[in-house]
């Protein structure tokens, strides 16, 4: 069940998302979680039954809007529909003098009147590259940020990187080391987790059931210090692993 949001504190962005579909839902999730320094103050689609789902799934109260009104509760608009709603989308919001998160970016070339009508109403027009969150959306068992760029030929390498550090600072993505270091990120789930990673084929999987709540006030009292967090990272070959090879390799475990 919905719990009622608190009060909004001067100074937490608000945002709201236009559009809620894959990419939509990232976004929305990332933010109900209050990971970041923002707040969702709606959402708003043209399938309405869609985004009323969506927003009865999140664990705050978030009403869908028009796109007039959550325009005009926001400070930032997320644009997650599609490049057929830019030419709704973005006037509204630019000339409302809101800053606008573009994720259907091939939609705004030759679009020129749009960067200078945001020059000249004092906002900003940005955006994550949408095929690689794309990509991402379509990977949610565990990726490696090289994987992604290899699907994504077009694509530079500093965008894929710059897409899943934003990603990560949303609270979109989890970074999970594997055990030789080498990092690999996976959708993150609501609430805490730990993951449960193949040596082998470097799928993720999430679970929450742990014990380590209970050592953290008896590490406390017997060494004096604060704990203030975990992290629980379990090594392991999945079932497609084991059907190729029942035990693991000194190769799969450095």
């Amino acid at each position: 069940m919905n719990q009622p949001s608190s009060s909004l504190k001067v100074g937490v962005l608000k945002v709201g998302i236009a559009g809620v579909g894959a990419i939509g839902q990232m976004m929305a999730t990332a933010l109900d979680r209050g990971q970041v320094r923002a707040v969702l103050v709606g959402l708003t689609d043209v399938d309405r039954a869609r985004a009323e789902k969506v927003a009865g799934e999140l664990t705050h109260a978030t009403p869908v809007l028009s796109l007039d009104e959550l325009v005009r509760r926001s400070d930032l608009i997320v644009e997650a529909a599609s490049q057929a709603a830019l030419p709704e989308i973005v006037p509204k919001v630019l000339e409302a003098r809101k800053d606008l998160m573009v994720m259907s970016v091939g939609g705004l070339l030759g679009r020129e009147e749009w960067f200078q009508l945001a020059e000249e109403r004092g906002c900003r027009i940005t955006g994550p590259r949408r095929s690689v969150v794309a990509a991402i959306a379509e990977t949610p068992q565990g990726f490696s940020a090289d994987a992604i760029g290899e699907r994504l030929p077009g694509v530079g390498r500093a965008t894929v990187y710059r897409t899943i550090k934003l990603l990560l600072h949303m609270g979109v993505l989890c970074k999970v080391p594997l055990q030789d270091g080498a990092p690999r990120y996976s959708l993150a789930p609501v609430g805490h987790h730990h993951h449960l990673v193949c040596v082998r084929c470097g799928t993720i999987s999430d679970f929450s059931q742990c014990n380590l709540d209970d050592l953290a006030p008896r590490l406390e009292s017997a060494l004096g210090r604060a704990v203030l967090g975990h992290r629980l990272e379990v090594y392991s070959l999945c079932s497609g692993c084991q059907e190729i090879s029942p035990s693991a390799e000194v190769s799969d475990l450095i």
